[in-house]
């Protein structure tokens, strides 16, 4: 609910004579005794809230509640939290979000100096960047001073007084909003147009292409809001005129859409092997749903209604679902990565697609990055030019989390600087109210080098990872985000695992203490260490003290990375420590460990032959003799973490300080 931009006095147009077919796919009645929070959370706190406005919002029945087939949003008088009024303010994001369809609801609007209610939208994710660049709707705006006058606003563009369209409704007869009866205020959404009505009749429309330069940012999902300010820049504040307590009444909220804007809903990246996935869209009258899922992937119940259960198999695919009715009928498909990866487009290869990027403080822009990347063709860059008092206050984060009570999750990322010993940090936070969990800061280089943090739960929640570059200025590049549950209590007890090149082939071998409740061995192999492929597998030997594993890879890469992923019997999994193997013939130098913290060991390596290490981009970090005969150990807990590689007259080698 912002400031109106541009003012169009507008005469009422006739009823709509476009051709829909809706189906009204969410309502809420309001027939009960409490408000729905399986539909409505509250946002509660004072502070303006960007306006100046005056009221502390609560969650209390004070403010909202609900009674004889209606909600109230109730506006008092009173002290409280170092506010002089309190009101209410619910919203539906994750609990109804929609891209196109009717929105309405039927309303009894408040009066009076300073009273502001609104029923309006804003994007679920904020894909084209903080406001208004990923757009609002204000489907209803009312100021009490002015009751004959109601506003349709839709907001973009780069700053607050920057671009909006907004039209205005005079009410002729009979002549106020404020008569006692409920009024119904609708916008109707399509891909290329937004339009505005009052009690059926249209007042203002916006197409597609009105935005000039700037982004259409109206095809996105947004979700509702419904508030009741007291004061506030637009209005102005209460005076003597103004008496309290003022009511909001709304009658009923509902969602209409086409067959074809439906979208499905559910995880859009699972686990291996994850039971009990739930898909769904909304329940139709008089409708039938026929469902397909990915190869591999089992259908467990709800096959032919609106909602179905899946055991997930191990390939990624598409779920899709045809409704029909006497609309017609449509297709309607999402894309389920299997991954142990649970967060969708890690790698910025969809460029902002399930992320939101937030600057509350100071001034930075985000863009995605083509030339410097970790893997894959795109990276992230915030360019920070100037901070607030709080590194959260400029973030990115991805798509939110479900988290459970005692699991262990890891976070980590790639991520380098414009400059050494810069900083980043992340923060695990609740969704809703915020509630910090837990979070660590990170000191980077202008190298690539990957970020971990690990996390047990303490909550069943659904959480969001912010990642925060509010510390300094400058430009930070993020690349390979993983969100990923690590399995605490392992089926096995691995004891080693290593291997050896043999002529062309490399021969791996590990082996396991215990194996209780356990499938078989997946190996792994990477080129870079990061991006890994399955190549083969080993069965387990179930409930045995122990075990022997050789496994050969037939044709290796020149440079190879390999990781065991250890098969649970419940579908349950974990990784071992990855180790290098390089394909060169006839060359006794070998280094170990490949990943390392605080030493390597060098071994092949003639008296007094001459070596240097390398970072990534090249520059020498080290060069001297090798003095004596014999295994050398290499104090490397001055370098940055990062990628190195290590030269001589034998060859090079490439090892990780992690």
């Amino acid at each position: 609910m912002k400031n109106i931009f541009i003012t169009i006095i507008s005469t009422f147009f006739s009823f709509s004579t476009f051709s829909q077919c809706y189906n009204l796919v969410w309502e809420d009645e309001f027939n009960g005794s409490s408000l729905d929070n399986t539909k409505w959370t509250y946002q509660t706190g004072g502070g303006g809230w960007g306006n100046n406005e005056l009221q502390y919002y609560t969650d209390r029945v004070d403010n909202a509640y609900v009674s004889g087939g209606s909600l109230k949003i109730e506006a008092k008088s009173e002290a409280y939290m170092g506010a002089n009024y309190t009101s209410a303010r619910i919203r539906s994001i994750g609990k109804g979000d929609w891209t196109y369809g009717k929105m309405e609801a039927s309303i009894k609007l408040p009066v009076g100096q300073g009273i502001w209610p609104a029923f309006w939208m804003m994007p679920s994710e904020s894909v084209y960047g903080t406001w208004p660049r990923s757009g609002e709707i204000d489907i209803m705006e009312y100021l009490g001073h002015q009751p004959s006058i109601v506003h349709g606003t839709c907001h973009f563009g780069n700053a607050w007084n920057d671009k909006g369209s907004s039209g205005n409704s005079n009410n002729n007869s009979p002549g106020n909003y404020n008569d006692g009866t409920f009024h119904t205020f609708t916008v109707e959404w399509e891909p290329t147009q937004i339009r505005w009505y009052v009690d059926g009749l249209q007042f203002h429309t916006f197409n597609a292409g009105d935005e000039g330069a700037y982004i259409f940012p109206f095809d996105q999902d947004f979700h509702f809001i419904l508030n009741l300010a007291v004061g506030g820049d637009w209005p102005g504040a209460p005076d003597g005129t103004t008496v309290f307590p003022q009511i909001l009444e709304i009658d009923y909220v509902r969602v209409y859409q086409e067959l074809d804007d439906i979208k499905i809903r559910g995880d859009l990246t699972v686990e291996p092997t994850a039971s009990g996935v739930i898909y769904s869209v909304p329940d139709i009258t008089s409708t039938t749903y026929s469902w397909t899922v990915p190869t591999g992937s089992t259908i467990t119940a709800g096959a032919g209604t609106h909602e179905i259960t899946v055991d997930m198999g191990s390939a990624s695919g598409n779920i899709e679902v045809t409704m029909t009715n006497t609309c017609g009928n449509a297709t309607s498909n999402i894309a389920v990565t299997v991954s142990p990866n649970l967060a969708p487009n890690p790698g910025f290869e969809l460029d902002f697609a399930d992320w939101n990027s937030d600057v509350f403080a100071g001034a930075a822009n985000f863009s995605i990055n083509t030339v410097d990347v970790h893997s894959g063709s795109k990276s992230m860059c915030a360019n920070v030019t100037s901070i607030g008092g709080n590194a959260w206050e400029i973030q990115i984060s991805p798509i939110h989390q479900d988290i459970v009570m005692g699991e262990n999750y890891t976070m980590s990322f790639w991520a380098k600087a414009d400059a050494n010993n810069k900083l980043m940090s992340i923060a695990l936070i609740n969704s809703v109210d915020f509630t910090y969990y837990t979070g660590k800061t990170f000191t980077l280089t202008d190298n690539w080098a990957m970020y971990s943090h690990t996390y047990t739960s303490t909550v069943n929640a659904n959480a969001s990872v912010n990642l925060q570059f509010g510390h300094e200025t400058g430009t930070f590049c993020l690349d390979d985000y993983l969100f990923a549950r690590t399995v605490l209590l392992l089926p096995i007890e691995l004891l080693s695992f290593n291997g050896e090149m043999r002529n062309e082939e490399v021969l791996l071998h590990w082996v396991t203490a215990s194996e209780n409740n356990f499938s078989h061995f997946e190996v792994e192999r990477s080129e870079n260490g990061v991006d890994f492929e399955y190549i083969g597998k080993e069965k387990g030997l179930d409930n045995v003290l122990g075990a022997e594993y050789k496994f050969k890879d037939n044709s290796p890469k020149a440079i190879n990375y390999y990781r065991l992923k250890s098969m649970d019997l419940d579908g349950s999994f974990s990784y071992s420590t990855i180790i290098n193997i390089n394909k060169r013939k006839n060359n006794p130098f070998k280094i170990y460990p490949t990943l390392s913290s605080d030493f390597i060991y060098l071994d092949g390596m003639g008296k007094g032959e001459l070596f240097s290490i390398h970072n990534y981009s090249g520059s020498i970090m080290t060069e001297f003799n090798h003095d004596s005969e014999g295994i050398l150990k290499l104090n490397i807990s001055e370098f940055p973490k990062g990628i190195y590689f290590i030269k001589t007259k034998s060859g090079h080698l490439k090892f990780i300080r992690n």
